[in-house]
């Protein structure tokens, strides 16, 4: 049983230990581990940032552009925070932009992108730079997402140049996404949705990076060591500098670097602008004078409009830059301050951030160590009790065991002594003695094994502590200058408790725990003063690092304000030369010496610019000579313009009096007649047809024809007037020093023009409406009294009333028309006569018979024509039956009638006579006035406005070809008055001529009354009426004539109206073209900025953008433009994007030869133009680099071709403006 429990025992203790080993493997293992991923972390940190590095310098190289791209490439930098390798591997996925159904858009956006940043917490891409750069389409397009804090229409996924820029060509209102959306586009952003447009994923292009980065990793290290080595060069000074990596103020000094670059450039650029016109005006005076003195006039002024508008524009610049130069330097101030304080606070942050974290540092180190002693604690207690425990229950059973056997055998014993006693007393004794051997046996062995387990017992507890010590130990091996204090506390605590406990071991490892912990000491010793080293190279560093930035500021300063002193010559007159030269001077004397390693370079660029400055200096003041010869020779030519404009006043002012006095005359004329007609009233007398007028009608009359005469002829002279002032209007306004003054004379004198000619318009229409009224008013008086005299005339008993017999004289006579005697039993019924009430019936009742018996008669006529035999006999028979019974009826009535009937022939005969032969004495009255009034016919009035016309008419086409436009105009405008006055007189010959016509025809009527004579002069009246209206006819066709002889004319002055209206719009399209262009835009964006986005552009939209980009246009001009370019109704001032792409086209024609080359620079031509070819312009004029000649970047219309072609050069124009094409 002891061996049992000592083998159990030791099992027990074994598996212990083997548990604790395990315990100590597996935080070794835990150890390692951590170990192994704090290694692999750091790798993958140093292998992120050398891409980033590599990212940085990339966009560097392909975004250094200049300062805009710069900025954006700094902003956007800033704005990209660190983010974990993971996120970066997933956003770093190129882009590919393919499929478009707007060529140029897709000519634009189409390619490969790359993430460039984030904006409004979404990425941003950029597309990929061509291999084989074109100038042309040097611009950046960005993929870039933008949330709703300008409105929700404007939330969404953008193409654009610029981030947030106002020119964007696609749009997708997806908010969701985290990357582009790949289909469902707007393109453009304001069309309809494009399903050819994708935006796919190309992760093989991210692998394909990958592995070329992984290739040039090593290079690109050795370049960077070298980089940070070597002294940069001014080759390298040129270049951007990777700023991803610096601190703050190292990217501030970088961008300050960058703008002093940048306004070197500028100067340069200026000083090569100047350069270039001063070669022009150089060329300019060798030319010989060859234009006319009009010419050179309009040149001159032109000349002084414009150094006055650029003056001004200069002065105005002068100032704007002087403000902004004064707002720039109190910002840069200010940015100083605000950079100075923020570089304290972020230093004073960043120390109290390191003394925090070191606190932090120890404080978690303390708090670890404790929180380990207590766990180790913890952990030997909870071993102790266990083991305690254990050591308890083992006891436990084995007295419970012992306590059963002890039992068993004493109840065994009581039975064997029971069984003695009874066999007998001798073996009493026996048991007895082997009962009290056996008792000592087993107090013997309960003896050993007790002592057995405090061995044990022991044993354990000096491995423990042994264990304790080793631990320290380690612990102490592995303490550093942050712990050791406490690591020395416990050490020496442990040693204290533990170390009497390791039995044996005890004074070796005394021994090792001295070595142990001067090892530790002198450690942390040398840690110390390590640190203690580190902190002086630190400080020593910092203030290093201070002072090569003050150095570095002060030579930056130095070197803005000598380019400040440069950009100030190039506002040098000849008023200021000496100041600026002296503050240059004083400038270059201070500042020049902290330049640093630029001295050089700026001492050699400054006295370039000064001697530019100086020479420039010289030639304005030669010019300022000239100019105030000019002046000189302009003012005498001014005295000379004044007096011919004040006799032309003058002569303006008589003109203007007599047609005043003309229209006083008139409305005097006028306001008597209006007296006339307003005293006249109808009086009627029996006496005449003259008393049916009115009272004065006569006065009256010819007061109105007085009237009218006087207001024609003060129209004429209005005319007169007008046409004089017209005339001489644009030579009076031309001079400048009158110009108010003439201005005001012509204002007046159309008020007094006006106020004439409506008073002669007046005077003529009262003239006319005064014989209309008194025609109206005598009309019904005259009609009646004319019934009257009819009835009169017929009515020769004088009873008043109208017979039977003299009503039939009435129809023969006047109508020539027997009355039948059925129809004058209807006319007077049971009545014996007619009254003159019954007049007018009268008259309409013979009129109806004589139609009734005409008709009859052509029923007749066409019954007769086509006879037919049996109804003509049974006709006859009837007819001759009926005139038989007729006969004898009447044969008694005949006989008492026939002396009364003869009576009654003989006085119808005698009436007959006497009405016929007034009846003819009426008709040679009515002849006579017609014939009179034929002879009256004034021609001669007619045939001079129609010679007036063909006079003008050939003056016009004479002066076609010759004169100047001004003039042209001037005799289209004489001839189209000339023109307007025959047309008006025409109509009153061609009514006049139609009225004697038709009287003539009611003579013709009555014939059947007259005798031959008569029908011959009336023949006669007929002939002569047919020769005036052939004499009307033509001079209605010289009329005619003459204006188709003037068409030719015509057409050169339209030629010449719409050559000036192409004139403007060429100038237009020009200043829209360099307006777009100045803002880095092409010409197929200005629709698009002028309409915000509308399909339709108005006059008023192009001239705001012309305003607000320094370039203003004249609004008549751009409305004239607009108007020229339109192809249909509408509105003249808006236009539509098809029309506006019309306005803005400039087309030229090759006049030499010229080659079409690739690129902006001069180099080899891709095919030469054929002479009169056409080419339509896409962008510039730009100077070409080497040689500054004006080049276009042009397309063939013949073949399409692309490229840049050569404006004009010393020798002459290579291309004009094409007329064909306007």
């Amino acid at each position: 049983m002891g061996k049992k429990d000592r083998q159990k025992r030791h099992s027990s203790s074994s598996r212990s230990r083997s548990r604790r080993k395990d315990k100590k493997k597996k935080e070794e293992k835990k150890a390692e581990k951590a170990e192994k991923a704090k290694v692999e972390k750091e790798k993958v940190e140093k292998r992120d940032k050398k891409k980033e590095r590599r990212r940085s310098r990339s966009e560097s190289s392909s975004s250094d552009k200049g300062k805009a791209k710069a900025k954006a490439k700094l902003s956007e930098s800033s704005e990209e925070a660190p983010k974990a390798t993971r996120e970066l591997a997933q956003l770093d996925v190129p882009l590919k932009v393919s499929g478009c159904q707007n060529k140029v858009i897709s000519e634009i956006v189409k390619g490969i992108y790359f993430r460039h940043g984030s904006n409004h917490g979404k990425p941003v891409y950029k597309k990929k730079p061509e291999e084989i750069p074109d100038e042309e389409e040097d611009i950046d397009v960005l993929i870039y997402f933008w949330d709703d804090r300008d409105g929700e229409e404007n939330c969404g996924w953008w193409f654009s140049p610029s981030v947030g820029g106002e020119m964007v060509w696609a749009y997708h209102p997806s908010r969701k996404a985290t990357t582009p959306p790949p289909a469902e586009w707007n393109v453009p952003h304001d069309g309809q949705i494009d399903k050819t447009f994708t935006v796919t994923a190309a992760p093989e292009l991210a692998k394909e990076e990958k592995e070329k980065e992984e290739e040039d990793d090593e290079e690109e290290e050795e370049e960077e060591e070298e980089e940070d080595d070597e002294v940069s060069k001014p080759k390298e000074e040129e270049k951007e500098p990777d700023l991803s990596g610096l601190s703050p103020e190292e990217r501030e000094l970088a961008i300050q670097e960058a703008e002093d670059r940048r306004i070197m450039e500028q100067l340069r650029k200026r000083e090569e602008e100047r350069k270039r016109k001063l070669e022009e005006m150089r060329l300019k005076k060798e030319k010989p004078e060859r234009e006319e003195e009009k010419e050179k006039e309009k040149e001159e002024k032109e000349v002084k409009k414009k150094k006055k508008e650029k003056k001004k524009e200069k002065e105005e610049k002068r100032k704007e830059e002087e403000r902004a130069k004064e707002e720039e330097r109190k910002r840069e101030e200010r940015r100083k301050e605000e950079r100075e304080e923020e570089r304290k606070r972020r230093d004073d942050e960043r120390k109290r951030r390191e003394e925090e974290e070191l606190k932090k540092e120890e404080e978690r180190r303390r708090k670890r160590e404790q929180e380990e002693e207590e766990e180790r604690k913890r952990r030997r207690v909870q071993e102790e009790k266990e083991e305690a425990e254990r050591a308890r229950r083992k006891e436990a059973e084995r007295q419970k065991k012992e306590e059963e056997r002890r039992r068993l055998e004493e109840k065994t014993q009581r039975k064997l002594e029971e069984r003695r006693r009874r066999a007998g007393g001798e073996d009493d004794r026996d048991r007895r003695d082997r009962r009290s051997e056996r008792s000592e046996s087993r107090v013997e062995e309960r003896r050993d094994r007790s002592d057995k387990y405090e061995r044990q017992e022991k044993e354990d507890k000096q491995q423990r502590a042994i264990q304790a010590v080793t631990s320290c130990f380690q612990r102490m091996s592995n303490a550093n200058m942050m712990n050791f204090e406490n690591v020395k506390a416990d050490f020496e605590r442990i040693m204290a408790s533990e170390l009497p406990c390791t039995g044996e071991k005890e004074a070796a490892l005394r021994s090792e725990s001295a070595m142990i912990l001067s090892s530790a000491e002198e450690k942390v010793c040398k840690e110390r003063k390590a640190h203690e080293e580190e902190l002086r190279k630190r400080a020593e560093e910092e203030k290093l690092r201070l002072e090569q930035e003050a150095k570095a500021k002060r030579q930056q300063a130095a070197n803005l304000n000598v380019l400040k002193a440069l950009q100030k010559l190039s506002d040098a007159t000849p008023q200021n030369w000496q100041q600026m030269s002296s503050e240059f001077h004083e400038v270059m004397k201070t500042e020049l010496p902290d330049c640093g390693d630029q001295r050089e370079a700026l001492q050699a660029e400054a006295d370039r610019v000064f001697g530019y400055a100086e020479q420039y200096v010289k030639q304005m003041e030669e010019r300022q000579k000239e100019q105030e010869e000019k002046e000189k020779q302009r003012q005498q030519e001014l005295r000379v313009k004044e007096q011919q404009t004040r006799d032309q006043v003058a002569e303006l002012e008589n003109l203007l009096t007599k047609v005043e006095e003309e229209a006083h005359k008139a409305r005097s004329a006028t306001e008597h007649l209006y007296q006339l007609l307003n005293s006249a009233s109808a009086r009627e007398s029996l006496a005449s047809l003259a008393s049916a007028f009115p009272a004065r009608a006569e006065e009256a009359l010819r007061s109105g024809k007085a009237a009218q005469r006087l207001g024609t002829q003060a129209m004429s002279a209005c005319e007169t007037a007008w046409k004089l002032l017209e005339q001489q209007r644009m030579p009076m306004l031309e001079v400048e020093t009158l110009r108010n003054e003439v201005a005001v004379f012509i204002q007046r004198s159309e008020a007094r023009m006006q106020s004439a000619q409506m008073v002669a318009q007046q005077a003529i229409r009262m003239a006319s409406d005064s014989r209309e009224r008194i025609s109206n008013t005598a009309a019904p008086l005259l009609w009646d009294r004319k019934n009257g005299d009819v009835f009169r005339k017929y009515d020769q008993d004088e009873d008043g009333l109208l017979s039977r017999s003299e009503v039939a004289n009435l129809a023969r006579l006047e109508y020539g028309f027997a009355l039948p005697v059925a129809n004058l039993d209807r006319i007077f019924g049971s009545g014996n006569g007619l009254e003159p009430t019954r007049f007018q019936q009268l008259r309409a009742a013979v009129g109806i018979a004589r139609f009734e018996a005409r008709a009859k008669l052509a029923k007749l006529k066409a019954k007769q024509a086509k006879p037919e035999v049996k109804e003509g006999k049974g006709t006859e028979v009837k007819d001759e039956e009926e005139k038989e019974g007729t006969e004898v009826k009447k044969e008694k009535e005949k006989e008492e009638k026939e002396e009364k009937e003869e009576k009654e022939k003989e006085a119808m005969k005698e009436l007959e006579e006497k009405v016929r032969a007034e009846y003819l004495a009426c008709l040679k009255q009515q002849q006579h006035a017609i014939g009179k009034e034929v002879e009256a016919i004034a021609w001669a009035p007619l045939e001079a406005k129609i010679g007036d016309v063909e006079q003008s008419s050939a003056s016009f086409v004479a002066s076609a070809c010759g004169e100047p436009t001004e003039a042209l105009v001037q005799l289209e405008g004489a001839f189209d008055a000339a023109l307007q006055a025959a047309r008006n007189a025409v109509p009153g010959f061609q009514q006049h001529l139609r009225s004697l016509r038709h009287q003539a025809l009611q003579l013709q009527l009555k014939r059947q009354a007259a005798d031959k004579a008569d029908e011959g002069s009336k023949e006669l009246l007929t002939d002569r009426l047919l020769q005036e209206s052939k004499r009307l006819s033509k001079l209605e066709a010289r009329v005619l004539l003459a204006e188709r002889r003037a068409a030719e004319g015509r057409k050169v002055t339209q030629r010449l109206q719409a050559h000036k209206v192409e004139e403007v719009r060429a100038e237009v399209a020009l200043k829209l073209r360099q307006c777009i262009e100045q803002l880095g835009g092409k010409a197929v964006d200005l629709f698009q900025i002028i309409a915000k986005g509308e399909d339709i552009a108005s006059v008023e939209e192009a001239h705001t953008f012309l305003k607000e980009n320094n370039c203003d246009v004249e609004m008549e001009k751009l409305t004239r433009a607009f108007g020229a370019c339109k192809s249909s109704g509408g509105e003249p001032a808006k236009v539509t994007r098809e029309e506006f792409a019309r306005l803005i086209r400039v087309v030229y024609e090759v006049v030499r030869d010229v080659g079409i080359t690739e690129t902006l620079s001069l180099g080899p031509p891709m095919r030469p133009l054929a002479l009169g070819e056409l080419v339509e312009v896409q962008a510039g004029p730009k100077a070409e680099p080497s040689e500054g000649l004006q080049r276009i970047h042009a397309r063939a219309q013949l073949d399409g071709a692309l490229g840049w072609v050569t404006l004009s050069s010393s020798e002459g124009p290579y291309l004009a403006r094409s007329k064909a094409a306007a």
